[in-house]
C-alpha cells in the first residue's frame, strides 16, 4: 500500500471544506509548513468529530480547519 503525502502548503489544494485530519511527516526537528509532508487522512463536518476519528491513528495527526465558519476553538 502506497502513502501519498504532499509537501508543505501544497496540502490547502488537496483540503475539503471542515475539519481535515492529516499525519505529518517532519523533516527536522521541529515542525516547518513548508518542508514538512502530509498525508490526507479524512474531513469532518465539525470538530467534535475530528478528535473522535484523531484517536484512531498513530503517528503525528493534526485537525486543519479550512473554510468553516465555527469559532474557533484550541484542539488538543
Amino acid at each position: 500500500m502506497a502513502i501519498v503525502a504532499v509537501r508543505g502548503k501544497g496540502i490547502h489544494h488537496y483540503l475539503k471544506e471542515g475539519y481535515n485530519v492529516v499525519r505529518r511527516y517532519q523533516k527536522g526537528e521541529s515542525p516547518d509548513e513548508i518542508n514538512d509532508c502530509f498525508e490526507f487522512l479524512l474531513r469532518c463536518k465539525t470538530q467534535t468529530q475530528a478528535e473522535k476519528q484523531i484517536k484512531k491513528f498513530s503517528g503525528k495527526i493534526e485537525i486543519i480547519e479550512f473554510k468553516t465558519n465555527e469559532p474557533r476553538t484550541k484542539s488538543k
